[in-house]
């Protein structure tokens, strides 16, 4: 919803948001998506760090989920999910 309040330009032109906030969005979206990446890396160096196997899937996940996959990777080992 958020990204596409900020690129489709239907919001603005509707006048559910302005051009200032639109703006902003992008701005917003922006930051996110390499926050995101981020994560993404932190989960999978941590993991792969650990001798994981499932390195790649934890940082894909992190990617897409953000901070609390990381915590996840942080607090709880591939094994240790696998017996939850």
């Amino acid at each position: 919803m958020v990204i596409d309040a900020a690129y489709s330009g239907d919001w603005s032109r509707l006048s559910i948001i302005n051009s200032d906030q639109e703006l902003w969005l992008q701005g917003f979206v922006q930051i996110g998506a390499v926050a995101h990446f981020f994560c993404g890396v932190a989960a999978g160096v941590i993991s792969k760090g650990r001798g994981e196997n499932s390195w790649i899937s934890r940082a894909s996940k992190a990617t897409l989920v953000g901070t609390l996959t990381v915590f996840e990777v942080l607090f709880y080992t591939e094994d240790e999910l696998a017996s939850e």
